[in-house]
């Protein structure tokens, strides 16, 4: 009975030396990365000129394109800066492949796909007009150079 335990004891100290061996015998490497979470980004023309704009008319339509500079597909809803502002209220844009028009600060929203490759850009071209056709406000002069801020709101889709 002692040899079967000494015998039992030594086949398992041997093994273990053996697998231990193996272990450490092979070669091993480390892989290391810094793993960065995707940037929204996108880039906006600085200024769209609708020019003049008869008061009771729609201007010219204006073709912008918004670009995804960052690295993930976005989401992009539109609205005034300022939510008071009477003029701009009457703003209207589309994908420029499309019929339908949506109003600045209403619910629409529309989505970039990514860039295929970090540092690259999507793109997306967009149609606008100042409607004023239904504009309820009061016009009694001319308003030179009438400006106000669209903020481009892009989130990660």
């Amino acid at each position: 009975m002692k040899k079967r335990i000494l015998f039992l004891t030594l086949f398992v100290l041997i093994t273990l030396f053996i697998v231990s061996a193996d272990e450490g015998t092979n070669p091993r490497m480390t892989v290391k990365a810094n793993i960065l979470a995707p940037e929204v980004s996108i880039r906006v023309p600085d200024i769209l000129d609708f020019g003049d704009v008869k008061f009771g008319y729609v201007s010219e339509i204006k073709n912008i394109t918004v670009y995804n500079t960052g690295e993930i597909k976005v989401k992009i809803t539109t609205e005034l800066a300022n939510s008071s502002e009477l003029i701009f209220n009457y703003t209207k844009f589309r994908k420029s492949n499309l019929t339908t028009w949506n109003k600045i600060g209403g619910s629409y929203s529309f989505t970039i796909d990514k860039p295929s490759e970090v540092g690259g850009e999507t793109e997306q071209s967009l149609d606008f007009m100042l409607d004023l056709t239904s504009f309820e406000g009061e016009v009694n002069e001319d308003i030179p150079n009438h400006e106000a801020e669209i903020i481009f709101w892009a989130t990660a889709d």
